[in-house]
């Protein structure tokens, strides 16, 4: 399953961009030059729809799950000013997001 969602990634962001897999099923994107705040929920509404698509197999039970996905973002400088404040805030975000039943994004305000 982390194979097809590194996959989606890959196809929906540019070379300039990155993304890495921060641990267990966790990953940061960093899009650089987005052309505006609203343009996050425009990729994050994208990859709602690629990721959510995805089926995937649970525990030892093999009962197969539709796969849901939680996303937190900040933008810079409107948000924070240096990377480790960006990556706390989205983090921030994100975990509201969970806190709340997930499958959904929230960018940190």
């Amino acid at each position: 399953m982390l194979k097809n969602i590194a996959a989606i990634l890959q196809a929906e962001f540019r070379s300039s961009d990155l993304f890495a897999r921060m641990g267990g099923d966790e990953f940061a994107v960093f899009v650089i030059n987005i052309s505006s705040a609203e343009a996050t929920f425009k990729i994050a509404d994208r990859l709602r729809v690629k990721i959510g698509g995805l089926t995937g197999l649970t525990g030892l039970t093999g009962l197969t799950r539709q796969i849901t996905i939680s996303l937190g973002m900040s933008t810079y400088p409107m948000d924070a000013a240096t990377f480790e404040e960006l990556y706390k805030e989205a983090d921030q975000a994100l975990y509201e997001v969970k806190h709340n039943g997930g499958n959904g994004c929230l960018r940190y305000f």
